[in-house]
């Protein structure tokens, strides 16, 4: 399991720096612009010169944002070149996940020298209440040899984290999977038959490392009581693959409502904290860049909160560019795909 958090921000020069201080400066201002995302503005309640003020202010802002990030895109990347080199890492998306998020991701950790171990979909009754009985049956009947699932613990995202996470990573520290091919392809193949998950058959390999990308969760009057069992349970996913794996990254984006939000969920438990580290921008060049320096960092033993919210602890993972999570780990070859 991950080790104690590690705070600070490690950017590879001036140009990052200032980009990164516009872009969160217009991420803690612009969604509190009045007016900027009301339906109901009307000229009965806000003077017509007053609201086209307030929107050309909000397109501004929108515009100085989508420039920082151009420069973090065109000058940051060489800060992650090598730091995963031959490390697998696969890749696990929720229903609520943006597909371009999890693509330009993976893009990011071969960038970094990852090995590509895949990516699966989780489907939406993965999480949800409906779906909760009959994950939990088809987990007890296709457990891995030699897992055991949690007697305290029995909500259904811990004993699903603790099945796949038995499934799809290696021993931590070592370059022997902790199940057997076959083991995992059962695992698989009933659970994407219930459609529970869905992945490209002959792609799937154990990783080194786990990240769980998620959505921002359900907003505003959304944040109903499914919605929080959803988070909750991918919450508790996540924290079953680190302790199966020893190393797991939750990636999302920011939510309105930290109740229904995966990352934030995490954040609000200490013992996830010290475990799972934790991104809340995967939706920025700058949040894929912290996601990346994170599962470096998770594979060196350490753990972190990282993003724009009051919940993290700094923006980047300390990265000083002289080490790599390979020079702390066997590199490791392909096995036989799923």
């Amino acid at each position: 399991m991950a080790g104690a958090s590690r705070t600070g921000v490690g950017i590879a020069g001036a140009g990052i720096g200032l980009a990164l201080g516009a872009g969160l400066g217009v991420f803690l201002l612009s969604p509190n612009i009045p007016g900027a995302t009301s339906a109901d503005t009307s000229a009965a309640t806000v003077a017509s010169s007053e609201h086209e003020a307030l929107e050309a202010k909000e397109q501004r802002a929108q515009r100085k944002a989508a420039a920082a990030d151009e420069v973090v895109a065109a000058s940051g990347q060489d800060i992650i070149d090598g730091v995963l080199d031959e490390q697998p890492v696969l890749v696990l998306a929720t229903a609520d996940a943006d597909e371009d998020d999890v693509e330009k991701l993976r893009a990011s950790l071969q960038r970094a020298g990852a090995i590509d171990s895949g990516v699966i979909n989780l489907a939406e009754k993965f999480f949800s209440q409906d779906g909760a009985d009959e994950l939990k049956t088809i987990v007890a009947n296709t457990l891995p040899a030699g897992t055991e699932l949690s007697a305290e613990n029995r909500d259904p995202g811990t004993h699903a984290g603790q099945a796949l996470g038995a499934a799809l990573t290696f021993a931590a520290g070592t370059d022997s999977p902790n199940s057997t091919t076959e083991d995992r392809g059962l695992l698989l193949e009933t659970l994407a038959d219930a459609e529970y998950l869905d992945y490209e058959s002959g792609t799937i390999l154990p990783g080194q490392a786990v990240v769980l990308v998620t959505g921002a969760g359900a907003n505003g009057g959304a944040a109903d009581s499914s919605a929080e069992f959803v988070a909750k349970n991918q919450a508790a996913f996540a924290q079953a693959l680190d302790e199966a794996g020893g190393a797991t990254v939750a990636a999302g984006r920011a939510g309105d409502a930290d109740a229904t939000n995966a990352v934030e969920q995490l954040r609000a438990n200490d013992a996830a904290t010290a475990a799972v580290s934790t991104i809340d921008a995967v939706d920025q060049t700058w949040g894929r860049l912290a996601t990346v320096l994170a599962v470096a960092e998770q594979l060196q033993g350490a753990s972190g909160a990282y993003g724009f919210g009051d919940s993290a602890d700094a923006v980047l993972p300390d990265h000083d560019g002289d080490e790599s999570a390979a020079e702390s780990q066997n590199s490791h070859g392909r096995s036989e795909n799923e």
